[in-house]
């Protein structure tokens, strides 16, 4: 278990949500395939999410959370909605200064060559966002086709002891204009 619990920010029903995941953020991966058997021997393939435990964490912690405010869905199902998706991944031993060959995860600690890093390894992005919006299907919205607009970022984490968390702001898209003007698509 990549997650270790869900700190609520603030919530307003029908106006926006917004939480911190502590942890390591985790990716959506590819459905699994078993070999089952049938009653008379026959194999057959059954595909099964690997993303359940997480994905059942999630669900476990945030929908009585939801639910003292609001009956989940928390927003409407048609309404359109911006989601605003931070992951700070966890630094590795080497961004750290070393005291008596022990290294001291603590933000003060990082070397200066370290502190501004982008994050480019593995897992990507649109993995990381497939599996918040699974996760938070049904619960906070309806479907996770009302997700309109998507802000994601996924950066080196800076702060405590540096393991790692994921920042999440959902609210509704009516009063936001578009970012980008797509009649230059044309």
């Amino acid at each position: 278990m990549n997650y270790t619990h869900l700190q609520l920010i603030d919530i307003r029903p029908e106006e926006y949500f917004e939480c911190i995941i502590h942890g390591k953020p985790v990716a959506q991966k590819r459905p699994g395939i078993r070999l089952r058997y049938n009653r008379f021997g026959v194999p057959y393939p059954q595909i099964y999410n690997q993303n359940e435990n997480e994905r059942a964490f999630f669900r476990h912690v945030l929908r009585p959370i939801v639910q003292q405010y609001h009956n989940p869905p928390l927003f409407f199902a048609q309404q359109p909605l911006h989601i605003e998706i931070g992951f700070f991944m966890p630094r590795p031993q080497n961004h750290f200064r070393t005291r008596y060959r022990c290294v001291i995860r603590e933000e003060s600690q990082l070397k200066p060559n370290f502190v501004h890093r982008p994050h480019i390894q593995a897992p990507d992005t649109d993995n990381m966002v497939k599996f918040i919006l699974d996760a938070f299907n049904e619960i906070l919205y309806a479907d996770d086709r009302q997700i309109t607009t998507i802000y994601a970022y996924k950066v080196y984490d800076n702060e405590d002891e540096c393991t790692g968390r994921t920042y999440v702001r959902i609210k509704p898209t009516y009063r936001r204009r578009l970012p980008y003007n797509y009649s230059s698509f044309e």
